[in-house]
């Protein structure tokens, strides 16, 4: 391994070094990509956090760093044992304790007892403001082991309550905050922790975000690697990738470069390992040439939504809201985007099966996708991930999680960077949240059944790659039967998928096949998404790719059309109603 001459900046690092050294808090909580790799200059090596910290203080003359962990003794280095022992013998005398147990008792028996160390650690800041001369640095490690959350406080185990009330004692201490010690808790999430800590006025967090595009490149350059053109997309193209993941990586592919593919494979691993079933990481391998029908539709998505999709800057959009009929192909034709576009796309699944882990889980989430330079989030079945935020039934961990990740689209140092669409077919359920500017609202996007003019290229798809003597008649054949006239794209899939089953091999087979399917009994239902479409759609150029709004408005001048659409909106919002009315929707 080579050492890069440079050394990586860490914004954590120089908030902590604020606080610490202007005396701000002494009560310091790191919490995010904790468990990640950082660079100590000292050593010109990737270390742990802790070992990070502890190279810090070597420069820090009257710091004396003391770690603690659940599973472990009180880690001291020799000299610094040695001088607390003095400090602690002297300070114990003047408290007339007759308490037998040493000084070195103490260490070990705080092992596995949280509550004993916790108050011993107490005790010595005591002791050094009475007899000391430096300040103490308390590393905590896993501190949520030691001071865990539980909404239910009385229902802690004994050990856990002494040692959370021992450490809201400490913190709250005045004489502690003006001392020259400092506590450093480190846990993954803030979440983790118990609120009786978190909520102290003098406790203050500090986030770990997930390495950027100049640390990546370090690292890479530090492993060797990224130095020539076979390898120097690497620091940019592996952006949501922690150093560890990086690490992984480049010993498992050791001996040969690593490829764009190998980048996504470990992207998919470690995105999968952090948020479980909250994310599905996807790769189109489709594009809108593998789209069939919907000319004018895949007109606009070329000539406009895929060009602000790419931009970075103003002209970049936020998101938009995919609306229309079940099986009209809304999920494929914006897959297709994706994969048009050429960059991550995560599908997100805000249903997390444990609730009390949601929170946790937007930490995650938004620390995964905040270093990536262009990523795709798709919300299938959005009207169910984000149901009206009003409802008796949404429970209010699914309320604030959904209000965060709403807070997620509208918030500026994510656009340009991360696109969200949203898919469903019941769009008038999306909360006006939502719906509005700045979020999925910038654009609604109706997809509608195969028109007439799209049937017959629909019809040559479903029955490509049977053996027929004249494919060309049979698709004309096709188009122009009644049933087929009446197809979803998802009906002409299923179609296909027969027909390739069946084999037939003259149109009077497939005409008996097609004959012999009833249409599911979902004709009211699909008829009122539809409405629901037209009546959210947010460009007259998109409800014009509806053949029946085509033919109302194509030959209305421009300035008129408007007008015309607002009292089409009507008679739609009258039929809705009927159907409402029907109890079959």
């Amino acid at each position: 391994m080579s050492n890069p001459s440079d050394e990586p900046k860490y914004d954590f690092y120089s908030r902590f070094r604020n606080i610490y050294d202007n005396n701000i808090s002494r009560v310091i909580y790191l919490v995010g990509n904790t468990s990640d790799l950082f660079y100590s200059t000292p050593d010109s090596k990737y270390v742990n956090i802790v070992q990070f910290f502890l190279s810090k203080l070597n420069n820090c003359k009257n710091a004396i760093p003391i770690v603690y962990e659940i599973n472990g003794p009180i880690r001291i280095a020799p000299a610094h044992r040695k001088q607390l022992k003095a400090i602690w013998d002297i300070w114990w005398a003047t408290t007339g304790n007759t308490e037998k147990e040493t000084f070195d008792d103490k260490l070990l028996n705080s092992v596995g007892r949280p509550h004993y160390g916790l108050e011993f650690l107490r005790q010595l800041t005591k002791a050094n403001r009475t007899a000391g001369e430096g300040g103490l640095f308390i590393i905590l490690e896993s501190a949520e082991t030691m001071l865990p959350a539980c909404r239910d406080f009385a229902s802690l185990n004994l050990a856990d309550r002494r040692s959370i009330v021992i450490c809201k004692d400490w913190f709250s201490d005045s004489d502690f905050l003006e001392s020259r010690d400092t506590v450093l808790l480190i846990c993954e999430a803030a979440e983790d922790l118990n609120d009786v800590i978190v909520k102290l006025p003098s406790s203050v967090e500090i986030e770990i975000g997930l390495p950027n595009e100049d640390q990546r490149a370090h690292y890479f350059r530090y492993l060797g690697r990224a130095r020539n053109k076979d390898e120097e997309f690497l620091p940019g193209l592996s952006g949501g990738l922690t150093l560890q993941s990086i690490r992984q990586m480049s010993v498992a592919n050791a001996g040969r470069a690593l490829t764009s593919q190998d980048i996504y494979e470990q992207i998919k691993i470690f995105i999968t390992k952090e948020l479980g079933g909250l994310v599905e990481f996807k790769k189109p391998t489709h594009s809108l040439n593998d789209v069939v029908g919907n000319k004018l539709l895949k007109d606009f998505l070329k000539d406009e939504f895929i060009p602000r999709v790419k931009a970075v800057g103003e002209e970049s959009i936020s998101g938009a809201a995919v609306s229309g009929p079940i099986g009209s192909g809304k999920s494929f034709i914006f897959e297709a985007v994706a994969g048009e576009v050429g960059c991550p796309v995560l599908v997100l699944n805000l249903r997390s099966k444990y609730y009390g882990d949601t929170d946790l889980d937007e930490k995650r989430f938004e620390r995964i996708v905040e270093p990536l330079s262009k990523v795709i989030v798709i919300v299938e079945e959005a009207d169910t991930e984000f149901g009206k935020l009003d409802s008796a039934n949404e429970m209010s961990v699914e309320k604030r999680l959904t209000g965060k990740i709403q807070a997620m689209m509208s918030n500026p140092k994510f656009r340009g960077r991360v696109v969200w669409l949203l898919d469903t077919a019941r769009i008038q359920l999306l909360s006006d949240d939502i719906k509005r500017p700045g979020r999925a609202g910038d654009l609604i996007i109706p997809v509608f059944d195969p028109s007439q003019e799209d049937n017959l290229e629909f019809c040559r798809w479903t029955i490509k790659g049977l053996k027929l003597d004249d494919a060309s008649k049979i698709a004309e054949l096709m188009s122009k039967h009644e049933m087929v006239q009446k197809y979803s794209a998802a009906s002409f899939a299923s179609l296909k998928s027969t027909l390739v089953s069946k084999k037939p091999q003259i149109w009077q087979e497939i005409q008996a096949i097609v004959e012999d399917i009833v249409p599911s009994d979902i004709e009211c239902t699909r008829k009122y998404q539809r409405i629901q479409a037209l009546l959210n759609c947010t460009r007259i150029s998109l409800l014009m790719t509806d053949p029946e709004v085509r033919e109302s408005i194509s030959a209305i001048a421009k300035s008129e059309r408007l007008s015309l659409i607002n009292k089409m909106k009507e008679k739609w919002q009258k039929e809705a109603i009927e159907l409402e009315q029907t109890g079959k929707i």
